[in-house]
Order: structure tokens, then sequence, then C-alpha cells
């Protein structure tokens, strides 16, 4: 049986030690989580394999899309129009983190065990989750297009989008970011053939999109201007703390539902819940906080000199200890393009001006 069990989730939402520790939002993994149902390559039987996958690589095939040859006159002579094929291969990543428990630490604290434990486990998971957003921020910045083009339909009114090839982001001024930004971003992801799935999430830095939100709230129905209908334009939204803004707006990235996906590896002893006279391998019961995902977790006890790590009173010298280990191992996966250097792919990086 796993160490994080549901009761254990439960004492965890249920805290009266304070601490200070402080919440933070991560947005960026959530956009992830929510992208993965959409996702075309992690179909069930895929999902499946990767999560018993042993080694850190698996392949899966991917066809080009090919040119197809067509002709205004019937003919007996039927182009071949033979697609071309090729093998994709995505690595797992592993973040790993967890902590030590000395019991007697806690025979004459004022803090309880279980206490200090839901506050431990909050540092680790928020930890891990910091960890796991950089890794996916590092995937989008290797996933991002390359190319976009067809800016002249978004580009006749107030404000300015332009891409940068040398960056590989699209840069949006200040007066872009006021008026109809939203739909205008939409309606670049047409251009440029993004628009299989229909719809679209946009994260960014914490706090980058409140120019383009204010703006829809105050021309609303009272003002001159009415722009309360753009309202329908707006993607789903995330904000992620991980995210750095530097000295512009906001930077994030916007990408078609289903562009990206993560799919969990549970290695064999961790599912198979092995146990032996002093550990305990498994897999949480449900998702960790944070994460928004089940993890693989491991349990060990043995006897220790706890003296060099905190230990005031003598018998700390010959005590005994317990720790648990959390392992998040995940894949991150995005839409197949067999060529990002010239075609447009469904992942955009963009670049909000303070001017």
């Amino acid at each position: 049986m796993s160490i994080i069990t549901q009761t254990k989730i439960a004492k965890f939402q249920d805290r009266v030690v304070q601490t200070e520790l402080d919440e933070r939002i991560f947005g960026l993994n959530q956009m992830f989580l929510d992208s993965t149902p959409k996702n075309k390559i992690l179909t069930p039987s895929m999902v499946a394999e990767l999560q018993k996958k042993q080694t850190r690589t698996i392949t899966y095939p991917a066809l080009k899309e090919d040119v197809i040859t067509s002709t205004a006159v019937e003919s007996f002579t039927i182009p071949s129009n033979i697609s071309d094929a090729e093998e994709i291969t995505i690595t797992s990543i592993s973040i790993f983190s967890g902590y030590k428990i000395f019991p007697a630490m806690f025979i004459d604290n004022a803090i309880s065990r279980e206490d200090y434990e839901m506050n431990k486990l909050e540092e680790v998971f928020k930890a891990m989750a910091n960890a796991k957003e950089v890794q996916q921020l590092a995937f989008l910045e290797t996933q991002k297009t390359q190319v976009w083009t067809n800016l002249t339909s978004i580009n006749n009114g107030a404000g300015s989008y332009s891409f940068n090839s040398t960056t590989d982001l699209l840069e949006v001024d200040l007066a872009g970011q006021k008026n109809g930004f939203f739909n205008r971003l939409k309606t670049s992801f047409r251009n440029n053939d993004q628009s299989r799935m229909g719809s679209y999430s946009l994260v960014t830095n914490e706090g980058g999109l409140t120019l383009a939100l204010d703006t829809i709230a105050t021309l609303g129905q009272a003002n001159a201007s009415n722009e309360q209908n753009a309202t329908n334009s707006i993607p789903k939204a995330y904000g992620s703390q991980n995210i750095s803004g530097g000295s512009d707006q906001f930077i994030g990235f916007m990408i078609e539902d289903g562009a990206v996906g993560i799919a969990q590896n549970f290695p064999w002893e961790f599912r198979s819940e092995i146990a032996t006279s002093d550990a305990q391998w498994g897999v949480s019961d449900t998702a960790v906080p944070m994460l928004g995902n089940r993890i693989n977790t491991y349990y060990n006890k043995g006897k220790a000199d706890a003296s060099a790590e905190g230990g005031t009173l003598a018998e700390s010298r010959m005590t005994t200890f317990e720790e648990f280990g959390f392992l998040d191992k995940f894949y991150l996966v995005s839409s197949y393009n067999s060529d990002l250097a010239t075609r447009a792919n469904n992942i955009l990086k963009i670049k909000g001006a303070t001017s």
C-alpha cells in the first residue's frame, strides 16, 4: 500500500499549525494536464505503455504530411502519393524528493508529528512542482514554432504584431494588447493552419494578461466603445510564477488544445507495491496537491546517529529514523511536426511589450 493515501491527503488539507510557506500557482503544469486528453499521441494504449515502460526512452511511428498530386484531367495513371514515415523518440523525466523523520524528536515537542509531516509534504510537493514547471517550460521552448506568417489580417487596426525570426516569438506592442488582443491571436492561429481543435490555451507570467483583461472589463456596455463580446475570444488562460516576464508586460505560450500532453510512468517495484522488512514501494492512491497527478512513493526505516542532523539530545546518537521518498516520473509529448524550421507549429511563444 502506498504511503500517500486518500486519508493522508484529507489530513493534508485540514491543518491547524501555522506555517510561513506561501501558496504558489502552477498554471503551466495545469495547462499540460488540461491539454493531455486532446493530444493525439497519448492514446489509451500509448498511455498504458508509457506507465509501465522500464527504459527511459520510447519510440513511436509518425507519418509526414505528403504533398498530394492532383490533375484536372481524368486518367488511368494514378499518382503514387506515397507518404514518408519516421520514428520519434521521447525520454522520461524524473523529479525525486522526500524527507526524513526521527520519531523521537516528537516525544516532547509542542508540534505533533502529523502537523510536522503535513507541512513537510507541502514543502516537498511545492518544490517538485516548481522543478516540473522548469522542465515543462524548457520543453515548450524546444517545441515552439520557428515560423509564423500571415500577420497582415491582424495588423490593420491599432497595435502591431510581428514575428521575430531570430528569437522565434510573436511580439505584440502595448496598443495591440488593448484592442481585440485575444481575437487577433485566434485569427493568427487559424491563418497558420492551426485550427484542428478550434480551442486554445494561453499561459504567461502571473498577471501578464492584466492589461488585456482590464481593457475588456472597462469597455463594457456602459462605455462608448463596447468590447463586452470580446470575452468570447478569451482562451483558457493560465498564470505561472515560474515564467518570468522580465521587463515586458508578459512572456508566454499560446497552444492549440492537444498540442502538448503528459503521461506518468510507474516503475515495476512501485506499481507492484514491493515490500521488504524495512521498506515499501507504491503509487499514491490519488493525485497529490500541486503536482496534480499520482506519483511513485517509497518508505524506508532504520537506525542512525542523528546528532549531526540537528539532534540536541544525547539520545539522538542512537535513534531510529523513517524516510519518505517521492518520484514523479513522466513523459512530455507534443503534436508531431516533421520540420519545425519550415512548418508552423501549434505552440507559439508570445511577448507583450510595455510600449
